[in-house]
């Protein structure tokens, strides 16, 4: 989500509150143990089995084409993210605070062989290199800055965006980037030209959308799945889904709040040959505590088809309690299996993943699915470190206050970051390609002999038929700090990695590195979008808040025509939206060629 992030909580101590509101769990989880110290327990892999239960799924629109103009309320916006113009009252569904959660520095951190610094321009591979949506870009559609850039990619031919109502002025079989970041979403021709730029209330058809935001295009069933946090008349938080396709438009809420008595936060999608999967982190009770991972499947015929009764999407979903946090479901995968994998982060240090399947997922509204869950040795990773920035983190850059006339109304500045906030170890996207699963996370490690512990990347391949990870390894770059890492296979043995970087000399950027056998080397760091200044935001000293935010995920995305790989990063640009005095993040979207 947007301004509000929430750290892993230990777990243990909410075992019971667990059990009354999300029903039986399996053992380990009754015990606080988690999977990856059951499976040292036991000598071999535990696998935990959990039946679904029945999901709700309510229609915002089922209009033939995408609605536009709809009228939103900017008071309730300016609470979802704090602007330059502060809303008239009381926020009253505000996003929580951060849970104080945070976990401290790593007593040891894993060590990469890697290069002496960014390479500069070197463009081998290099394609279509462009601005995408800005800070300043996105106010055009909401009137209202918003911080962190939370941003979704997808890359697909125009017929279906056309066929839902998304007038581009190009051939149906011309491809198209799509990008979406906080509450503003476009979509661009191949060489950058922007064919469209929106409002997410537009999208989605909810006043209430805000914050983590998510695109995916389905090459089997041709169609765009939009996912981002919504809040259904006002009244609580769920997550809204949009489904656009040749054979028209149709909008949804998805009750990821259990009934509304959570806040659903972090929702991410999977997609297999019968389901659209959603995950969410839960945060429940008035006090916001971690509840745990819940994973929601949807079935994807009634999606595509817009053929759901009364709009009610045949739904289930599995609550799997407080020791799982994070899962993220494979998309490319067109078997009859969803796998989903998280980073376990109940300690600083960790050596394990979590993996999960969904068998049976065709009889989504008619039997319970089953879902199982191990625990999967992996290498070590720990907590990321702040990354090391150019601003000077106290230059007063521009005053806010809150002008509420009330005796405790707040003033501060938006300053240039010294450091910028790399979230923590939860993994980035997961892709499934010939029988293997591909994800990445941050980890803070040593480059070579320099002992200064910056982040970097650890990567994994998956062999889900054999629930182990097949390879794995480290990249850093010595001096600077990379955050935001996201790795997909590209023919033969050709892995790319795109990321955000920074240090004490070089301005938040775009970058990639590749590799051409499976990892064991790679190529010096490649920048796409070279900061033209430091990172300046109105979060760091807003009252109640302090937090030096730099999103919560890059993306990265297949064009199913061409096989080019197209990612998408944050960064500083250049000109008026890289010298904005509220908040300065843009984005960058390039092109490799496969």
């Amino acid at each position: 989500m947007k301004i509000d992030h929430f750290r892993q909580p230990r777990a243990g101590g909410k075992v019971a509150v667990v059990l009354a509101v999300f029903g039986v769990l399996a053992a380990a989880a009754v015990f606080g143990m988690s999977a990856s110290a059951a499976r040292a327990a036991s000598g071999k892999p535990v696998v935990t089995t959990y039946a679904s239960k029945p999901a709700t799924v309510s229609p915002l629109n089922n209009f033939k084409q995408l609605p536009h103009g709809i009228k939103y309320d900017l008071a309730f916006l300016a609470c979802q993210g704090t602007s330059e113009l502060m809303p008239t009252g009381a926020c009253t569904l505000a996003p929580p605070s951060d849970d104080g959660g945070d976990l401290g520095a790593p007593a040891q951190v894993p060590h990469a062989t890697g290069f002496n610094g960014p390479s500069g321009s070197s463009s081998s591979g290099l394609g279509s290199n462009f601005d995408g949506i800005s800070d300043v870009g996105q106010r055009t559609q909401t009137g209202f800055h918003f911080t962190p850039p939370d941003q979704g990619l997808c890359v697909g031919p125009a017929g279906p965006l056309e066929g839902a109502g998304v007038d581009l002025g190009v051939p149906g079989d011309t491809t198209v980037v799509v990008e979406l970041v906080n509450d503003g979403w476009g979509v661009f021709a191949k060489d950058g030209t922007q064919l469209w730029l929106d409002s997410n209330i537009d999208l989605f058809g909810d006043p209430f959308s805000s914050g983590d935001i998510e695109c995916n295009y389905d090459q089997q069933s041709k169609t765009y799945f939009f996912t981002e946090i919504g809040a259904l008349t006002g009244e609580f938080y769920g997550t809204n889904l949009a489904v656009l396709n040749r054979k028209g438009y149709s909008a949804y809420f998805v009750d990821t709040a259990q009934g509304g008595f959570c806040f659903p936060d972090f929702p991410h999608q999977g997609i297999d040959n019968n389901a659209l999967y959603i995950t969410i982190n839960e945060f429940c009770t008035p006090a916001e505590n971690f509840f745990g991972a819940s994973i929601y499947a949807l079935s994807k015929q009634q999606l595509v088809n817009h053929s759901a009764p009364n709009g009610a999407v045949d739904a289930v979903d599995w609550s799997l309690g407080d020791n799982y946090y994070s899962f993220r479901g494979a998309t490319g995968d067109s078997t009859d299996t969803e796998y989903l994998l998280a980073s376990e982060q109940n300690d600083v240090t960790q050596n394990a993943l979590d993996f999960a399947w969904v068998t049976g997922d065709k009889k989504i509204g008619k039997a319970p699915v089953i879902l199982s869950l191990t625990s999967i040795p992996s290498e070590s990773f720990t907590e990321p470190v702040d990354a090391q920035s150019t601003g000077d983190g106290t230059t007063c850059v521009r005053e806010f206050h809150t002008d509420l006339g009330q005796p405790d109304d707040q003033t501060w500045c938006s300053i240039p970051e010294k450091t910028l906030d790399p979230t923590d170890m939860r993994l980035e996207q997961v892709t499934y390609s010939k029988g293997q699963l591909y994800t990445s996370l941050d980890t803070s490690l040593t480059v070579n002999d320099d002992p200064t512990v910056v982040d970097g990347v650890a990567w994994f391949q998956v062999n889900p038929k054999a629930l182990k990870v097949v390879n794995q390894g480290y990249v850093g770059v010595r001096g600077t700090w990379v955050v935001m890492p996201s790795v997909i296979p590209s023919g033969g043995n050709t892995l790319m990695l795109g990321f955000s970087a920074t240090s004490p000399t070089l301005n938040p950027s775009t970058g990639y590195m590749t590799s051409k056998n499976g990892g064991k080397t790679w190529s010096s760091l490649t920048i796409t979008g070279a900061g033209s200044g430091p990172h300046v935001s109105f979060s760091d000293n807003q009252p109640g808040y302090l937090r030096k935010r730099w999103g919560d995920y890059s993306r990265i995305a297949v064009d199913p025509a061409s096989g080019a790989v197209w990612m998408a990063d944050e960064y500083i640009p250049s000109g008026p939206d890289g010298a904005d005095t509220v908040d300065n993040w843009g984005t960058r979207i390039w092109e490799l060629s496969k």
